[in-house]
């Protein structure tokens, strides 16, 4: 029996309302701040993002804010995400896109890849210009493995069940 996990990436609106505020105060953006930004991603009503977050996130680098891994790769990744340059590049594109300029010139890959907030911010714009409408939790997690049709990639499915464990472990030990 297949059990697709469906994701509300507009559950994170809180989180990412605090973002954006704390980005404001900071003076990095001088935009106007929804209190209720839209989903991110329009899919079924179920608030599991931060979840899949975190299960990215223990996966990528264990939670290592400094972890650098794919050395064999052309692009090397970096983070607690283990974003890549061109990644990050494609996120950038995608908040420009959004009118969202002042963010997007405020991320610089060499120095925020490292912070978890600003990881979250790239990944969260790379999956609303990568993502199919109705997004699962399966394909962002894949998505994020596997590039822009890393979702389809047969390569990423081994990924998305080491994702799948760690979300339902992690739902356990929450309960």
């Amino acid at each position: 029996m297949k059990t697709e996990t469906k994701v509300e990436l507009g559950a994170l609106a809180c989180g990412i309302t605090m973002v954006f505020i704390a980005i404001h105060m900071s003076g990095f953006d001088s935009q106007p701040i929804d209190a209720d930004p839209p989903s991110i991603v329009e899919v079924d009503n179920t608030p599991d993002i931060l979840r899949l977050l975190r299960a990215i996130c223990e996966e990528e680098s264990g939670g290592d804010l400094q972890a650098v891994g794919d050395k064999n790769m052309k692009e090397w990744s970096r983070g607690p995400y283990c974003i890549t340059e061109p990644y990050w590049i494609d996120g950038i594109f995608q908040l420009r896109q959004e009118g969202k300029d002042q963010l997007a010139a405020s991320l610089q890959y060499d120095r925020d890849v490292w912070l978890m907030a600003s990881s979250e911010i790239i990944i969260l714009a790379y999956w609303r210009r990568y993502a199919p409408d109705g997004a699962t939790a399966e394909q962002l997690s894949r998505l994020h493995n596997g590039g822009p049709t890393g979702h389809k990639k047969t390569s990423t499915l081994a990924y998305w069940k080491r994702i799948q464990t760690i979300m339902i472990k992690q739902r356990k030990e929450d309960e």
